[in-house]
């Protein structure tokens, strides 16, 4: 039984109930968005023919980071910074007694943050559960050190998709960011992350 007929980027797509019994060729019942099903049953469970260039330009949601004390520890317990402990408490700032975050810290942030930013589904129409991603290229830009207890504020768009192939066809989308502190103007870092989506 079709429970309802959005519409979707000129796809009209059903939404199907759990107890539908699917009939014919190809057809099958999957607990994913139904724009995914329309493509696995075009495609015989490839999603060879979705086209990511549409999604040029689209801003993505904001996201929130805090820069914790517990973060930047265990961090530190894995990361080699030669010297940084010695000079942390030198460098904080006694008037609201905070702290840098080490420099290596702060492309964890830019990862996290961004992370926290799309919808594997809804942004980049891709289905993680069943698909093979994987992060490439990350170009960042710092403008100024990470105080541990600050909030950044992360935005990002999709600047750019393109298709190239290997022994398997892909998608790289790149996604460009800026992430600010919570003064006017206050930039912290920017750059751009590509993300590489196998078809």
């Amino acid at each position: 039984m079709i429970d309802a007929i959005p519409r979707l980027q000129d796809t009209v797509v059903a939404t199907l109930t759990s107890s539908y019994e699917p009939r014919g060729a190809g057809a099958r019942v999957t607990v994913r968005p139904a724009v995914v099903l329309v493509w696995e049953r075009q495609n015989g469970g490839l999603q060879l023919d979705i086209d990511r260039t549409t999604l040029i330009g689209r801003e993505l949601r904001s996201a929130i980071y805090t820069v914790t004390e517990v973060d930047v520890n265990d961090f530190l317990g894995v990361v080699d910074e030669p010297g940084f402990a010695a000079t942390r408490e030198i460098t904080a700032s006694a008037a609201d007694n905070a702290s840098l975050a080490p420099p290596s810290f702060a492309p964890f942030v830019a990862v996290l943050g961004l992370l926290k930013t799309f919808d594997w589904q809804d942004d980049f129409l891709f289905d993680y559960r069943t698909g093979t991603a994987m992060f490439g290229e990350q170009s960042i830009e710092f403008h100024r050190p990470l105080r541990v207890g600050e909030l950044v504020a992360i935005a990002a768009s999709i600047s750019d998709v393109c298709e190239k192939q290997g022994k398997s066809l892909f998608d790289v989308i790149e996604v460009t960011f800026e992430i600010t502190g919570s003064a006017e103007g206050d930039r912290l870092m920017s750059g751009q992350q590509s993300y590489i989506l196998f078809k």
